[in-house]
């Protein structure tokens, strides 16, 4: 649901955790992202902020981005396959990324090989 509403994300979190445990604020007129929240006895929306709609304070945290190397792609694909039981193949158009799809016999999910599509720099 983030990549659908802001593409160019980076870094979401809660208001309350940019705030409070990262001493930076929201800045007036950010738009959350909507999220659906099953967690309760009726699903909810819950919104979150990238970290380009924050501002640091005097005493900020430091938001440490990672990046993935292309090198690393063909690991990280076969230890996501042995942990969740799901077999890799490449994406038929950047909305299908991290999406999970069935077919009569399997499950997989689409995981990106291109270093632009998970570089999160």
């Amino acid at each position: 649901m983030i990549y659908k509403q802001r593409p160019d994300a980076t870094a979401c979190a809660e208001y309350d955790l940019w705030n409070k445990t990262m001493r930076r604020y929201v800045r007036r007129g950010s738009k959350g992202i909507a999220l659906v929240d099953n967690t309760g006895s009726r699903p909810k929306l819950r919104y979150v902020f990238d970290v380009s709609d924050t501002g640091e304070r005097e005493n900020s945290r430091p938001v440490n981005l990672w990046s993935m190397r292309e090198e690393y792609v063909p690991a990280v694909q076969d230890a996501l396959e042995r942990a969740y039981g799901v077999g890799a193949s490449p994406p038929a158009s950047p909305l299908n990324i991290g999406r999970r799809t069935r077919t009569a016999s399997s499950a997989s999910l689409t995981i990106p090989s291109s270093t632009g599509m998970m570089s999160s720099t």
